[in-house]
Parts: C-alpha cells; sequence; structure tokens
C-alpha cells in the first residue's frame, strides 16, 4: 500500500489487524495535524479581523464627527443666509 493513498476494499481486507490499526493511526493522525493547522490559522485571521473592526469603529467615530461639524457649519451657513439675503 503506496504512502497517503487511501487503500481499496480489496487492500483493506487484506491487511491484518497491526496493518489497519496503523493505517487508522496514520489517518487520524493525518486528520488531526490538518486541524491544528486550521485552528493556527484561525489565531492569525482572528487578530486580522480584530483590526479591522476596530479600523470600522474608528472610521465610525470619524464619521460622526464630520458629520456633526458638517451641521455645525451648515447650521452658521443658514444663520448667516438669512440674515444676508432678507
Amino acid at each position: 500500500m503506496p504512502d497517503n493513498i487511501m487503500p481499496s476494499w480489496e487492500e483493506w481486507s487484506e491487511l491484518s489487524q497491526e496493518q489497519r490499526d496503523y493505517s487508522l493511526f496514520r489517518t487520524l493522525g493525518s486528520i488531526d495535524g490538518r486541524l491544528m493547522d486550521a485552528e493556527s490559522g484561525l489565531d492569525a485571521r482572528t487578530v486580522v479581523c480584530g483590526k479591522r473592526f476596530k479600523g470600522i469603529e474608528n472610521q465610525r467615530l470619524f464619521n460622526k464627527a464630520v458629520s456633526f461639524l458638517g451641521g455645525i457649519f451648515g447650521g452658521a451657513a443658514v444663520v448667516i443666509g438669512k440674515y444676508i439675503f432678507k
């Protein structure tokens, strides 16, 4: 049975119990290794997403501040325009 290739049913039935156990052990180890790689990737993605969310929250605060200042300047322009264009 070649490495990293799942045996066919005929090959599996011809394997001894010890060979079957070892094949099962390798398969489970491979799955566990892929899960561990995925978890470590999750940590990196969590950090990136956290930074992006924090940036979005900061952008939201900036947008509110600009809207507030725009309201003040717009209101002042209306008051000034009211007196100029009577």
